[in-house]
């Protein structure tokens, strides 16, 4: 058996507690005092018991008292009912809870995030200020012909006198079209912050460039982060028609084609970018031959066609100054609309896609602190 939890804190009066998570026993975790090592608890169902499964919390501290934040994979695609380890029908899809360390039981109040269709794999834990960061990638993506970049799920406290937790949503990890994630870790300097992360392609072929580490801002991920493809979040959906053009780019696409994509009116427009290319993948089997960087969308009507920026002279400016990203709701688009995908003249990147290339500072950055040190 394999640990997937193993975490240490501090309690008032210097007390410290440790928490540690097997596969065994379905997926347990005990509580044990330190240094008498008196076990204080023992929970069922906390980390995944899957042999393949993933498991991922970090604990931390709200209004005087500890909770822990756990990510697992409680439930495939798979049949593993030989393991005896399958959650409740009512659990299957939950990915994500929040838990007092008093009981370890996870409860509504607190947060509890479900998935949708696919499993997804988490790799770390991560708490910057009252955010916490899960990066993840689905299990599809360790076949060969994936193409969907691993993500950062992004969850705010509800407020500073609540434990609670609620998803803020997602941003794409994009590192160079590579589909995993082996390994993470936050670098701090004072108030700034960086994740740093390994990636690697899901195909088996070994090569020199088959691993890369990508940098990303933490305040620019919490920033970024919107409604996810991946969970259950609050939004009303509606179907666009999508019209994919010929391009000399795509040499298999016979002529243009429509497509039904469904969105969320939460989703933002580079979100939007996402799914479409997603859905003309699903259903041809390859790709449009552009990125989404070198994509637009133009609304189609009969009283107007208007471009969909991520930010516009319309989006709205927050109290900070910062302005959001705009959004399905944001246009008013209505079920059943026709937007239509055209080529770009200049690469311009939006949407909530972060790329190396937002990020060259931070490595020159922690390049020069190497060089210093």
């Amino acid at each position: 058996m394999r640990s997937n939890l193993l975490l240490h804190y501090e309690e008032a009066g210097g007390v410290g507690v440790l928490l540690t998570g097997w596969t065994q026993d379905g997926g347990a975790c005990q509580v044990w005092e330190q240094p008498s090592y008196r076990q204080r608890l023992n929970q069922s169902e906390v980390v995944s018991c899957l042999p393949d499964g993933s498991t991922a919390g970090v604990v931390f501290q709200q209004a005087g008292a500890w909770y822990l934040a756990v990510a697992a994979t409680y439930s495939t695609s798979a049949d593993t009912n030989h393991l005896h380890c399958e959650p409740s029908k009512s659990d299957k899809e939950t990915v994500i809870t929040v838990r007092s360390m008093v009981n370890l039981k996870s409860k509504e109040e607190l947060g509890i995030i479900k998935r949708r269709e696919e499993p997804l794999h988490f790799v770390d834990a991560l708490q910057w200020g009252d955010h916490l960061f899960f990066p993840y990638y689905t299990l599809k993506a360790r076949l060969a012909n994936n193409t969907e970049p691993p993500s950062m799920a992004v969850l705010r406290q509800l407020g500073p006198s609540d434990g609670g937790l609620t998803l803020q949503g997602h941003v794409y990890l994009d590192c160079g079209c590579r589909s995993l994630i082996i390994s993470s870790s936050l670098v701090r300097q004072g108030e700034r912050g960086w994740w740093v992360g390994v990636f690697r392609h899901s195909h088996n072929a070994k090569a020199w460039n088959s691993t890369a580490v990508c940098i990303f801002g933490m305040e620019e991920m919490k920033e970024r982060a919107c409604a996810s493809p991946h969970f259950n979040m609050n939004g009303k959906s509606c179907t666009l028609n999508i019209i994919f053009e010929k391009i000399p780019e795509n040499e298999s696409g016979d002529a243009s084609q429509t497509i039904q994509v469904n969105v969320l009116d939460c989703d933002t427009i580079g979100q939007a970018k996402e799914k479409s290319l997603q859905a003309f993948f699903n259903k041809n089997g390859f790709l449009y031959g552009l990125q989404l960087d070198e994509i637009g969308l133009e609304l189609v009507s009969e009283e107007q066609q208007r471009e969909l920026l991520d930010i516009d002279g319309s989006s709205e400016v927050m109290d900070d100054g910062i302005r959001k990203l705009n959004t399905i709701g944001h246009y008013e688009i209505s079920n059943g609309a026709t937007i239509k995908v055209f080529k770009k003249k200049a690469n311009t990147r939006s949407g909530n896609t972060l790329t190396v290339t937002h990020l060259n500072f931070c490595a020159e950055w922690l390049g020069m602190q190497r060089t210093e040190l």
